[in-house]
């Protein structure tokens, strides 16, 4: 059993709500308990969930327990729950660690299991849910966890500028992608600090940057607290042109409304689709000059920084919202949840 699965079922044990984003994003945060709403799921498992008299809700990954909880499901009422491309040629072409490519193939080979049992596929975008084939399937938006609330911390801008790059071990090619942008903005402006949580794997040529804080990887539940607590001023999502990349969802938006940051994106989906540049973020090419560009223009701005980052925690509310997810999720339960409902 690996580091990451020990730390996951470590925190399942600890009573943790959930141990990998993918179950926090897709099924704890809108099918779980919230103001005025009872939960209309229960733990069968560390990554399985039952909905009701029949259905059970599968994320990702699986243990024995898993297993027995969706041997247990009626026909027809399984859901697996997936975010990320998981077969061979997208991520062979995406420039992904070799190691953390290895690891999604090897899930990927443990999915006949799954899908010899017919699940509905449920996934945050049309291109994730067609990998399996002609299948049932649910798209679900991801909700947001959290958003900041006040944006006092922008007051301290023009004296510390705080640049967060949230991206896990997935994104450290993208970031290496801008690295020119910010050596040279680390040469203009070396009070920046310029926060990132890749430990070993951050990019060689970053490691030597006086302004960058690399923090090591952590587990789901500890990087919550650090979203919870933390407030940066700027956050980047940058994406290169890739297989991968092109199937992810806009999770780095949510994540950017919870630390209050202006969000500055690559120009391709999923964010050129949902940000409007200039007024709930900023979106630049893959030339590093434009990232460099749009950087120094935050730093300038404080007012327009705060405003940026205002309208991006209202835009996440809208694509985030988890009434609307819950909303899709019981007309796919259906009859499942009759005895919920009372």
């Amino acid at each position: 059993m690996g580091d990451w699965t020990k730390a996951r079922l470590a925190a399942v044990m600890a009573g943790e709500r959930a141990v990998i984003p993918t179950a926090d994003f897709y099924v704890l945060k809108p099918l779980g308990a919230s103001p005025g709403r009872d939960p209309l799921i229960r733990r069968a498992g560390p990554f399985s969930f039952t909905a009701g008299d029949d259905a059970v809700i599968l994320v990702r990954h699986m243990t024995r327990a898993d297993c027995r909880a969706v041997e247990r499901a009626a026909p027809g009422r399984f859901f697996y729950v997936v975010d990320d491309l998981l077969y061979g040629p997208a991520l062979r072409g995406s420039g992904l660690p070799a190691d953390y490519a290895a690891r999604l193939e090897a899930a990927a080979g443990r999915l006949d299991w799954i899908l010899r049992r017919d699940p509905v596929i449920v996934a945050p975008n049309r291109t994730v849910a067609d990998q399996f084939g002609p299948r049932r399937t649910l798209v679900v938006p991801p909700s947001l966890l959290m958003a900041c609330e006040a944006f006092d911390h922008f007051d301290s801008l023009s004296g510390r500028p705080r640049i967060a790059c949230l991206g896990t071990r997935s994104h450290v090619g993208d970031l290496e992608a801008i690295a020119p942008a910010l050596e040279a903005l680390s040469r203009r402006h070396p009070r920046i600090e310029i926060a990132t949580f890749l430990g070993r794997h951050l990019p060689a040529r970053l490691k030597a940057l006086g302004t960058v804080r690399n923090r090591r990887p952590l587990p789901w539940p500890l990087f919550k607290r650090v979203l919870k607590a933390e407030r940066f001023h700027v956050a980047l999502a940058p994406l290169r042109d890739t297989p991968f990349n092109g199937a992810r969802s806009a999770t780095k938006l949510l994540d950017h409304a919870a630390v209050g940051a202006a969000g500055l994106y690559s120009a391709r989906a999923p964010y050129a689709d949902i940000v409007s540049p200039g007024v709930d973020g900023l979106l630049a090419g893959d030339d590093p000059r434009e990232w460099l560009t749009a950087l120094e223009g935050l730093i300038a701005d404080p007012a327009g920084a705060r405003r940026l980052a205002e309208n991006g925690v209202a835009l996440a509310r809208r694509i985030g919202d988890p009434h609307r997810a819950r909303a899709l999720w019981e007309e796919a339960l259906g009859s499942s949840l009759r005895h919920v409902r009372g």
